[in-house]
């Protein structure tokens, strides 16, 4: 009986270490860009509660706006931005980081 609760303890707490190392913070994501909706939008989180969004052209930035974020349970929600281009408004939601891109 003793050496059933000491496994059990024992895989408990390897499942609750392993589970939040896959768990993505906000420090994670703060400083980083990823492509979102398609290559040519981009989102930059600028802190812990600020996003940078904006179109990739070859002449740099265009359509630039800001927005503000937030992050639970892996799932990033963009709020309404500010930029001035429509399609670039309508970026807004809840996310996933895969690779370099978050996707819906």
């Amino acid at each position: 009986m003793k050496n059933l609760i000491i496994t059990s303890i024992t895989i408990l707490l390897a499942t609750l270490i392993i589970s939040s190392c896959n768990t993505i913070g906000k420090n994670d994501l703060i400083g980083k860009g990823f492509s979102i909706e398609d290559s040519y939008h981009r989102v930059r989180f600028i802190n812990a509660s600020k996003y940078e969004i904006y179109q990739n052209t070859n002449a740099g930035k265009s359509c630039v706006g800001e927005g503000n974020w937030s992050l639970k349970e892996g799932i990033i929600t963009l709020y309404p931005n500010n930029s001035n281009c429509s399609t670039t408004q309508n970026i807004k939601g809840k996310y996933h980081v895969s690779e370099k891109w978050l996707e819906k």
